[in-house]
């Protein structure tokens, strides 16, 4: 091949490259939006880092929302955002931001839900995994936090809050917990054998 040639070549493939590149980085790229239907005002924050368990401390603040506005921003694929209830420091909402979540509204029902007077409730893993505790908002599953084999966690919560409780591996579902307007005692039991869904119990000990 003549010199000219290869110059040829060789600048097509770098043309090619920095094309699929650009493409690639877009790709990346989502616009996302993040609605508040709600009668409170609420703070969008974004995730720092890996850590699991979803307060304000592991996230920084993006944007305050009044009332009926809404805002849309480019994101990252795959970053997380919450949206907290100021007054109760607590999450309605969140959005990991992907070409199938491209959206979140925040209603009056989250924010009812963890403006309620707060109880205590003790999740008992007796497990020898660690296990992913899940907050359920409405249709949404929000990441809370994780439970090392063996151990107690204590957490505030309300009634009629719903939490999933998960193998953090595996993401086997080994039980629910429908709070009460009292404290309550949640054991985690292994679940063997079958694969389906636990059933539903508002209790804290096992039958």
């Amino acid at each position: 091949m003549l010199p000219s040639s290869r110059s040829s070549v060789l600048k097509f493939l770098l043309v090619l490259c920095s094309t699929i590149s650009a493409i690639t980085a877009d790709d990346r790229q989502i616009k996302v939006t993040i609605a508040n239907d709600s009668s409170a005002p609420v703070q969008i924050y974004w995730q720092v880092g890996d850590d699991f368990q979803a307060t304000p401390r592991n996230f920084r603040s993006y944007q305050g929302l009044a009332p009926g506005e809404a805002v849309t921003f480019p994101s990252d694929h795959g970053q997380t955002w919450l949206v907290f209830e100021p007054r109760s420091r607590r999450a309605v909402g969140m959005l990991k931001a992907s070409f199938r979540q491209r959206q979140l509204v925040v209603t009056n029902r989250e924010i009812r839900m963890v403006q309620g007077r707060a109880a205590s409730a003790r999740f008992h893993n007796r497990t020898d995994r660690t296990v992913a505790a899940y907050l359920v908002l409405g249709e949404r599953e929000l990441p809370h936090s994780t439970i090392a084999p063996g151990r107690v966690a204590v957490q505030g919560t309300w009634p009629n809050q719903t939490w999933e409780f998960r193998d953090f591996e595996t993401d086997r579902e080994l039980r629910s917990f429908v709070a009460g307007p009292s404290n309550a005692e949640v054991i985690i039991h292994p679940v063997f054998g079958s694969r389906h869904r636990p059933s539903r119990d508002d209790g804290g000990c096992p039958r």
